[in-house]
């Protein structure tokens, strides 16, 4: 969510640390690709089915 990029809901289409990975540790830095573009100060919300 931000001001230029609005919200959107997508999936993670994939996930990476210094490679390509299925999940990430807690507190572990990871980098996601998303389908649009997304701005360093936009907030990134994770959203799980409970």
């Amino acid at each position: 969510i931000g001001p230029t990029t609005g919200a959107y809901k997508t999936k993670v289409k994939s996930l990476h640390t210094d490679k390509k990975v299925e999940i990430a540790i807690k507190g572990e830095k990871v980098a996601i690709k998303l389908d649009k573009k997304i701005r360093k100060n936009d907030k990134l919300y994770l959203v799980e089915q409970v």
